[in-house]
């Protein structure tokens, strides 16, 4: 799989869809610089490297989400437990 196949793409869908209205462009910055910096490294497990920062990218983002619903539900505990 050659550095054109993967993209930043699916990155910048999920952090559009929770950060609204805010500018993305620094994503597509840091994106081409990786590429420049990383394009025919792999990573120890054969892929690569880009993939690896794609999917390290996606799950920073994704743990982010899943820790500010647990914020907001431990916020909401003492009021569901006083009703």
């Amino acid at each position: 799989m050659s550095s054109s196949m993967v993209s930043v793409h699916s990155v910048k869908v999920a952090a559009s869809n929770y950060l609204h209205g805010v500018d993305l462009s620094p994503i597509d910055r840091a994106w081409e610089f990786a590429v420049q910096v990383h394009q025919e490294q792999k990573h120890f497990s054969g892929e690569l490297y880009l993939l690896h920062l794609q999917e390290v990218a996606r799950n920073i983002f994704l743990e982010n989400c899943i820790c500010s619903i647990f914020k907001k539900l431990l916020r909401l505990l003492p009021r569901c437990i006083l009703i």
